[in-house]
């Protein structure tokens, strides 16, 4: 059986090394430019699922999801609960693991204070719930103010299936009827960092005129 003791007080003691403030600006800069992969203007909130695999502007996101996939596996747990010192090791995982999520709260705390990006990606969004259509061919813009709220960022330790569904709506004399929906694609998600970001605005107002 593996050295399960060494292996969990390495992933403890480099968890202590992250730097969250770091980990929290590469996450705030990864959201920012990618808003176009994730905006829907018909919704203002998200749920980001955050897979790293060698990107080199997210070393620090990469390396504490390292330190979590180094955990042992459940199927890994259920042969450590028959070893002799099984109680201790099962004990440390809670430890290890209770661990890097202060860590990773710790960063999500720090997100929450990193004004000038919130703002940057408030902007950065803001902008596909201005533009209200067209007039003679120019866009009609109504400007809006608000803010952007980081209101969750956590580590997801499952795999999560997604089936993406197409069908057509039938009319019928009852009114429109949903038709049989088809899965033409089925992925799963890998266990990963999840962001969840709400946006909240609100037209500028112009001040009045006194006169």
């Amino acid at each position: 059986m593996k050295d399960y003791k060494k292996i969990l007080q390495k992933i403890n003691k480099d968890g202590k090394k992250i730097e969250t403030k770091v980990l929290a600006s590469e996450v705030l800069k990864w959201l920012i430019d990618n808003v176009e992969s994730y905006v829907d203007n018909h919704v203002k909130m998200f749920k980001i699922d955050l897979i790293v695999d060698n990107v080199e502007s997210m070393k620090t996101v990469k390396a504490l999801q390292d330190l979590y996939r180094k955990l042992p596996t459940q199927e890994e747990e259920v042969e450590i609960q028959t070893a002799k010192d099984g109680t201790a090791v099962l004990e440390l995982i809670a430890e290890t693991r209770t661990e890097l999520d202060r860590v990773t709260k710790q960063a999500w705390e720090d997100m929450k204070e990193s004004k000038s990006d919130l703002e940057q990606l408030f902007k950065r969004l803001v902008f596909y719930y201005e533009l209200k259509g067209f007039k003679d061919g120019k866009p009609l813009i109504q400007e809006l103010d608000g803010i952007i709220d980081i209101i969750n960022f956590e580590y997801e330790n499952f795999s999560v299936g997604v089936q993406i569904k197409k069908g057509q709506d039938v009319e019928t004399e009852d009114g429109l009827v949903q038709g049989e929906k088809k899965t033409v694609k089925e992925y799963m998600i890998p266990e990963g960092f999840t962001c969840w970001i709400e946006l909240t605005h609100r037209p500028v107002q112009r001040p009045t005129a006194m006169f």
